[in-house]
């Protein structure tokens, strides 16, 4: 169910890729992890409570399937990116 949810914003984040579009890319993917972030430690949803780790498991694939077409440089952005803007789960996702 949350991951049909995010298919739309995955989709986004492919067309850029596709496009040649890695900035966009990557802001764009930014933005949608962030937002997933601060759903999994700020929403008070009944759903949340039933699904605990789907927040950060999201967060993870999204953030991998990102990743496969991403340059070295983009990656580099992107773990800073984590490291200020999620603190949480840099940790978790310091390898990639």
């Amino acid at each position: 169910m949350v991951e049909d949810a995010l298919e739309p914003f995955v989709g986004e984040i492919k067309k850029f890729q596709d496009l040649k579009m890695p900035e966009e890319a990557k802001r764009y993917c930014m933005g949608v992890l962030y937002g997933i972030y601060r759903y999994g430690w700020e929403s008070e949803s009944e759903f949340k409570i039933h699904a605990e780790d789907v927040p950060q498991e999201s967060f993870g694939w999204i953030l991998e399937d990102w990743g496969k077409k991403s340059s070295e440089a983009d990656k580099k952005a992107m773990k800073e990116f984590i490291k200020t803007k999620c603190p949480r789960w840099f940790k978790c996702y310091e390898s990639n």
